[in-house]
């Protein structure tokens, strides 16, 4: 999950500037926002991957 943190924050041995965005785990994320410390960040290249269709194999055979 990608966070972009509200305030100043220390997580481990690392500070961490306002405004920055962070990879945390799902769990940690998830906390950061419930006490308002951080904000989800919508990932634009994820969603435009995912959103965009697959190639489609060629099935021509040479004859």
């Amino acid at each position: 999950m990608k966070v972009k943190f509200k305030d100043v924050m220390c997580m481990g041995n690392k500070t961490y500037k306002a405004g920055e965005d962070v990879e945390v785990s799902d769990i940690s994320g998830q906390q950061l926002i419930d006490r308002g410390d951080a904000e989800l960040v919508k990932d634009d290249d994820d969603s435009a991957a995912k959103s965009k269709p697959a190639a489609k194999k060629s099935t021509t055979k040479d004859e």
